[in-house]
């Protein structure tokens, strides 16, 4: 009966250690799903509000809307969704009307983002040039 009770004090440590390597590495994984999925969300939001104001740009019929009136309907749509966790990085808009603003014409909205995460994203940004996000939206003047 001695020698099973050793076996189980060694088992015991055993477990112990087992759970101190695996730890880590579940705590990196529940982050990185976390992370994952703000970047999905904010490229969403990023893809929306260029819809939003290419949308927008493209329906005014009487008077067609200036470019920084577009660029604003982006930047409030994403500004009031985006998930930040208090960065102050901007949404970068542009606004594309190369082919004029007669119905028919393209209206072309590029919105990026510069994606800071919490802390696999940060880890990234620092070792390469950033995650940036970005969407573009085209619609036809009415």
């Amino acid at each position: 009966m001695i020698m099973s009770q050793k076996k189980i004090k060694r088992q015991a440590g055993a477990t112990g250690i087992e759970v101190a390597l695996v730890f880590p590495a579940l705590l990196l994984v529940l982050f990185g799903v976390v992370e994952a999925g703000v970047g999905v969300y904010d490229q969403n939001v990023i893809a929306q509000a260029s819809q939003e104001a290419a949308r927008e740009g493209a329906a005014q019929t009487r008077s067609r809307m200036s470019t920084l009136d577009i660029m604003n309907v982006a930047q409030n749509y994403a500004s009031d969704k985006l998930i930040t966790f208090g960065w102050s990085d901007s949404v970068v808009v542009a606004v594309d009307r190369s082919s004029g603003t007669k119905s028919g014409d393209p209206l072309t909205v590029t919105v990026s983002y510069p994606y800071n995460g919490l802390a696999i994203a940060k880890i990234v940004n620092a070792l390469s040039e950033g995650v940036v996000l970005s969407a573009k939206a085209t619609m036809i003047y009415e």
